[in-house]
């Protein structure tokens, strides 16, 4: 069959690049930024929004999208007790960088900074990617 397609294609005159396997490109050709970016979003454990921030914010963003994760995840009975467990792991340990990073802030205004980054990122997918982006992390900075 794919003989067949490769010969229709052929037929037509005109040399069409075919997607090479490896590359998801068409051979010789290299990614536009834009496509690289649209890449980037739709990675799994996309960090970009983490690279950019500093500590606190990092944190903050970690908290949230960890807590958001894990109640989205209990919601729907996909965890079990030693994911259940690790997830109060890691939401301790960002819970802990975030006091440790949010310096003389009153806990009303870390309150504020979270109902704010929780308005940034309403969507329970964003959430999670970040979730993952901080995990991945995580386990960087401590291997």
């Amino acid at each position: 069959m794919v003989v067949a397609l490769s010969g229709g294609l052929a037929a037509c005159g005109e040399p069409i690049a075919l997607p090479d396997a490896a590359t998801g490109t068409a051979a010789g050709r290299t990614p536009s930024a834009e496509e690289r970016r649209a890449a980037q979003s739709l990675s799994i454990g996309n960090q970009q929004a983490l690279a950019a921030a500093t500590p606190y914010d990092r944190a903050l963003l970690c908290s949230f999208a960890l807590e958001a994760l894990d109640g989205q995840l209990r919601e729907r009975g996909l965890l079990n007790d030693a994911q259940r467990q690790a997830f109060a792991q890691m939401r301790a340990e960002f819970a802990r960088q975030l006091r440790a990073t949010a310096g003389e802030r009153a806990e009303a205004d870390v309150a504020r900074d979270r109902q704010t980054v929780a308005e940034a990122h309403p969507e329970p997918g964003d959430q999670a990617q970040i979730a993952i982006g901080c995990l991945r992390r995580f386990q960087q900075e401590t291997a």
